[in-house]
């Protein structure tokens, strides 16, 4: 059938059901039948999240670009920039280059200043995500002050991943217990699709704060989390998520629990870009000396 909308709930339920070949052959189906911008957008974003997830980054990145593309043909520049957030935060969270992913965003910023947008449209939580993330704190607080100046409060309180960028800019400045508050925040809030995106940050405030139980059981949740919109909105979080509960059950010596995790991990990054394989046959020489040690 090549409804859309029936291929767009296919790609869904597959992803959900971690079948992301099954999910991204639904969304190429959408590209190579329809020319609405409106599917193409939905349909380049889906595939760069599948592809993120199982750590295929070139591929990721030529999906955001596209999609990005796309977002300018409609003229939806929030979206463009927001595309452009999620590909800097690639680099700098996944890949650990900061100046490129700065690079990125100060680009497309260039090409499409915030003040041509009303303030309502600027992407203000997703800019100030990825600059916490980088370090370049003045422009993170420059940012927040400006949401929170321009942007009126009762716009502010329907955009819920300000709890994010209020987490991400109080992990980075050293606040935890502020971190751990925004995104508890961020959480409690739900949201269609978005439900555990916050959980991956808030477990790395908890341990931070020095609170390692409360950081399980954060990413625990996380990791068995049934999230219809994951590719969506975790890509990021999810592999590192598996590979960190491993370690932390491997580190309170139960290796039942961590080689469970680590399974899961290596068969998601199985077809990982090869920049990424010295964690995964880092995490299979974990398991095998586990199992080992087991007999």
């Amino acid at each position: 059938d090549g409804d859309p909308i029936v291929l767009n709930n296919q790609g869904l339920l597959r992803a959900a059901m971690e079948d992301y070949e099954g999910a991204r052959e639904a969304f190429n189906t959408i590209l190579e039948t329809q020319r609405s911008l409106t599917w193409r957008a939905n349909g380049t974003r889906a595939l760069a999240g599948i592809a993120e997830i199982q750590g295929q980054l070139g591929a990721a990145g030529r999906h955001l670009r596209q999609n990005m593309e796309v977002q300018e043909q409609r003229g939806v520049i929030t979206n463009f920039l927001v595309g452009a957030a999620l590909l800097a935060s690639m680099e700098v969270r996944t890949r650990g280059r900061t100046e490129a992913g700065i690079q990125i965003v100060e680009q497309a910023l260039a090409r499409h200043p915030l003040e041509t947008l009303s303030p309502e449209d600027r992407p203000y939580p997703s800019l100030i995500t990825l600059y916490a993330d980088a370090a370049r704190l003045d422009r993170a607080r420059a940012l927040m002050e400006e949401y929170q100046r321009d942007v009126p409060e009762s716009v502010r309180r329907g955009q819920l991943d300000r709890h994010t960028a209020a987490g991400a800019l109080a992990l980075a400045e050293g606040r935890f217990d502020d971190a751990i508050a925004s995104l508890r925040a961020r959480y409690d809030a739900g949201g269609i699709g978005c439900a555990y995106c916050s959980l991956h940050r808030l477990g790395e405030a908890y341990e931070l704060a020095g609170e390692p139980d409360s950081a399980l059981a954060v990413y625990e949740r996380a990791a068995n989390a049934d999230e219809t919109f994951r590719m969506y909105t975790w890509a990021d979080g999810f592999a590192p998520t598996l590979k960190r509960v491993g370690e932390m059950y491997e580190e309170r010596g139960d290796s039942d629990k961590a080689v469970e995790y680590y399974n899961r991990f290596v068969e998601l990054w199985d077809s990982a870009d090869e920049e990424l394989q010295p964690q995964v046959r880092d995490v299979r020489g974990r398991i095998a000396r586990l199992v080992g040690e087991g007999r």
